[in-house]
C-alpha cells in the first residue's frame, strides 16, 4: 500500500491559532529463530493520521514549574477544544511456533497466527486524535508540543494450534481460534515519547516536525519461575516516523 493520505474531509475553519495535520508511519519486516525450533516472522504496517487544531489560547505558561508563568508577553500557549477525530490503517501480521505454558515444567510448542487490522488501503478506521497542547516560550526562543495520541478499534485475530508431532506427557494442547476487539493507542504501542521541543523564532508561522525512531519487536516465549519475560532472540528492528506540520492562522 502507498503512503498516502485518506480523504480526510475539508479542514476545519480556524480563524486565530494554529493548524495543522499530522502522520505516524510504522514499518517493520523481521523474523527470529532462536532459541530452537521457536520461531517467528513479523510484517507490521500502520498509519495513523488527522488534524491538529489548536484554537483556544491561554495566557501564560500552561505546564507545571514554569518560570515566570502568567507573564503573557513571554508565554504564547494553545490547546486544542476537544477530542478530534483520526484516520487509521493498520495491517499486521505474526507467524509464530510459540509456547503455550501449562505449568512450570510443561511447555508446548504451538502453531500461531495473530493479525490485527483496521481499515483497508482505500477506507480507513475512523477513530480520535487526543492529549494536544502547544506552549511557545519568547524569551528562550522555544517550544513543546505535546503529541497526538490516535486511537482506533481494531480487529484482533489470533489462532493457536499445537503441532501433531509434539506428543507428551502432561502437555497443554490448544486449539482455539479467537477474534476481539482492541482499542489501539498510538505512542503507547509506538513507544514514542509524549513530547517534542524545538527552537522558535519571532515571527515564526510555522512548526514543521519529522522525527523517526526505531520500532522494536520481540516474540514472547514465556514467563519463568521468578515471573520473568523470556523471549526469542534476535529483535526485529523497524521505524516509525512521526511528522507534523502546523500553521498560524490569525
Amino acid at each position: 500500500m502507498a503512503d498516502t493520505l485518506p480523504p480526510m474531509p475539508k479542514a476545519p475553519e480556524v480563524k486565530n491559532g494554529w493548524l495543522g495535520t499530522y502522520t505516524y508511519t510504522v514499518k517493520l519486516k523481521g523474523s527470529g529463530n532462536q532459541p530452537k525450533p521457536y520461531s517467528y516472522y513479523a510484517n507490521f504496517h500502520r498509519v495513523h493520521t488527522g488534524f491538529v487544531e489548536f484554537t483556544r489560547e491561554v495566557r501564560g505558561a500552561i505546564r507545571v514549574n514554569q518560570p515566570d508563568k502568567y507573564n503573557k508577553d513571554r508565554w504564547e500557549s494553545w490547546l486544542s477544544n476537544g477530542t478530534k477525530k483520526s484516520w487509521n490503517y493498520i495491517n499486521d501480521t505474526l507467524k509464530a511456533v510459540s509456547v503455550i505454558t501449562s505449568d512450570a515444567c510443561c511447555r508446548t510448542p504451538h502453531d500461531h497466527l495473530r493479525v490485527i487490522r483496521a481499515g483497508d488501503a482505500k477506507n480507513w478506521k475512523e477513530g480520535f486524535t487526543h492529549n494536544m497542547d502547544l506552549q511557545i516560550d519568547h524569551m528562550t526562543g522555544t517550544y513543546i508540543l505535546s503529541v497526538p495520541l490516535a486511537t482506533t478499534d481494531a480487529q484482533d485475530h489470533e489462532q493457536w494450534k499445537v503441532r501433531k508431532d509434539v506428543v507428551s506427557k502432561n502437555n497443554y494442547l490448544r486449539d482455539v481460534d479467537e477474534i476481539r476487539t482492541m482499542t489501539f493507542k498510538t505512542y503507547q504501542q509506538l513507544n514514542v515519547a509524549d513530547t517534542v521541543m524545538g527552537t522558535f523564532r519571532k515571527g515564526q508561522k510555522e512548526i514543521v516536525i519529522n522525527r523517526n525512531a526505531p520500532f522494536i519487536y520481540e516474540e514472547l516465549l514465556w514467563h519463568d519461575d521468578n515471573g520473568k519475560a523470556v523471549f526469542i532472540t534476535p529483535r526485529s528492528t523497524g521505524t516509525v516516523e512521526f511528522k507534523l506540520v502546523l500553521k498560524k492562522i490569525d
